[in-house]
C-alpha cells in the first residue's frame, strides 16, 4: 500500500475527477482525502506501479496523516465560510425587505 498526494485534482468541476492516472478501483476504500481550495488529494493505494506523473507524491505515513489532519481543517472552514456566505446573503435579503416597507410607510405618509 502506497500514500500519495495527487496535485491538480479539479473536484469542483464538472465530469470526471482527474487523478493524474491512477487507477481509483485500487484505491484503499475511505482513504481518499480533499483539500478543495488547494485543489489536491491525498490517498492510499494498492497500485504497485504508479503512473509516471509529477502531479504524484509519495508520502510517508506520518505525511499522510498530517495531510488529512490539513483536510479536514480545510474542509471545515470551506464549509463554515459557505455556511457564513449564505447566511449574509439572507440577511441582506432580509434588510432590503425592510428598507423597501420604511419606505413604503415614509412615502405613504403614515409616519
Amino acid at each position: 500500500m502506497k500514500n500519495l498526494k495527487v496535485l491538480g485534482v479539479d473536484i469542483n468541476g464538472i465530469g470526471k475527477v482527474s487523478y493524474a492516472g491512477l487507477d481509483i478501483n485500487a484505491f484503499v476504500p475511505m482513504s481518499v482525502h480533499y483539500n478543495i481550495p488547494d485543489t489536491y488529494c491525498v490517498l492510499q493505494t494498492l497500485e504497485d506501479v504508479l503512473p509516471d506523473s509529477d502531479r504524484i507524491i509519495e508520502l510517508s505515513d506520518a505525511e499522510y496523516s498530517d495531510e488529512i489532519a490539513v483536510c479536514r481543517t480545510t474542509y471545515k472552514v470551506t464549509n463554515q465560510f459557505a455556511i457564513l456566505q449564505a447566511e449574509n446573503e439572507d440577511l441582506k435579503a432580509q434588510v432590503s425587505l425592510m428598507q423597501s416597507a420604511l419606505d413604503e410607510l415614509i412615502l405613504g405618509g403614515v409616519l
